[in-house]
C-alpha cells in the first residue's frame, strides 16, 4: 500500500485534499472495455498528451453530494490547448487518469465531460462518457483509456483549440460509500509533452455529471506546487494527406520486401 499524506489546499474548502504518492510504481493502463490496440500501419494523431510525467501527486474531488439519485464527486476540469493544426480534428482516443486515497480497493463510476473554452472558464457542451464502475486499485494513480466509438470520434476539437476536460465519480451501480467516493481524484500529471495546461483547475459548483452549457463553478491552483495539470491524453484522425504519406510508406516497404 502507497504512503499517503494529505494537505489542505490554500484557498480552497478543507474537504478537498492535495495528496503525495511517494511510491509511484503503480501506475498502469487500465482498460475500458475494448482498449484500442494500433499497429504498426494504423495512423492517429497526438492532438494532447499529459500521461508520462507523473508528479507524484494526487488531489481528491471530495465531498460528495447529491446527482438525481445518486452521490457524486464535484466535477474537476483541467484546461487543454491542443497542438497546432489539432484543431477542428475529431478525437477519437481518450485516457484519463483515477486516483484511488482508500486503503482499500472500491468501485465508482466515471463521467468523463468536455467543453469548449469560454474565457477561461468551461463553455459548451462537447461531450461526454459515462461509465460503469471500475474497480480502483488502493492508493494508487491509475490511467485508462477509451478506443473509437463506432460512430468514428467522441468529439470535435473547436476551432481555437483550446477545451476543458472534465471528471466526476458516482455511486451508481456500486456499493462505494460516500466517505470512500470522497477519496476519489486525480492523478496530476506536469508538464504536458504535448499541447499545453495553464496552473489553474476548475471545480464544478454542483455535484455529477454536469452535462450542461457553462456549468458554474470557481478555479483553484496547488500554489504551483506542483501545477494543477491532470492526466489527459487525446488522439486524432489525421489529415487525409498524411495517411496517404503513411500508406505510400507501406507501399513502398512492400515494394523493397519483393525485390529482395
Amino acid at each position: 500500500m502507497k504512503k499517503l499524506l494529505s494537505i489542505s489546499i490554500l484557498g480552497l474548502a478543507a474537504s478537498f485534499s492535495f495528496g503525495q504518492f511517494y511510491d509511484a510504481t503503480n501506475i498502469w493502463t487500465g482498460q475500458i472495455g475494448v482498449k484500442e490496440t494500433r499497429g504498426a500501419g494504423d495512423a492517429f494523431d497526438m492532438a494532447y498528451s499529459d500521461i508520462t510525467t507523473f508528479s507524484g501527486s494526487a488531489a481528491s474531488q471530495g465531498p460528495v453530494g447529491a446527482d438525481g439519485a445518486n452521490q457524486a464527486t464535484k466535477m474537476f476540469g483541467d484546461d487543454l490547448t491542443v497542438a497546432t493544426g489539432q484543431a477542428g480534428k475529431g478525437v477519437t482516443s481518450i485516457t484519463f487518469s483515477t486516483a484511488n486515497f482508500n486503503s482499500v480497493a472500491v468501485s465508482a463510476a466515471p463521467t468523463i465531460t468536455f467543453y469548449e473554452d469560454n474565457g477561461g472558464v468551461p463553455g459548451n457542451f462537447l461531450g461526454g462518457v459515462a461509465f460503469n464502475p471500475l474497480s480502483l486499485s488502493a492508493g494508487s494513480v491509475q490511467l485508462w483509456t477509451l478506443g473509437a466509438p463506432t460512430s468514428g470520434v467522441w468529439f470535435t476539437l473547436p476551432a481555437s483549440g483550446k477545451i476543458w476536460a472534465g471528471l466526476s465519480f458516482s455511486n451508481a451501480g456500486s456499493s462505494i460509500t460516500n466517505a470512500q467516493l470522497a477519496n476519489l481524484g486525480e492523478g496530476i500529471f506536469t508538464p504536458p509533452t504535448v499541447g499545453s495546461s495553464a496552473d489553474v483547475f476548475f471545480v464544478s459548483t454542483n455535484n455529477g455529471q454536469n452535462i450542461v452549457n457553462s456549468p458554474a463553478g470557481s478555479l483553484f491552483n496547488f500554489g504551483g506546487a506542483p501545477a494543477a495539470n491532470f492526466g489527459w491524453q487525446l488522439q486524432t484522425v489525421p489529415e487525409p494527406a498524411s495517411m496517404a504519406v503513411i500508406g505510400l510508406g507501406i507501399a513502398g516497404l512492400a515494394a523493397r520486401r519483393r525485390r529482395k
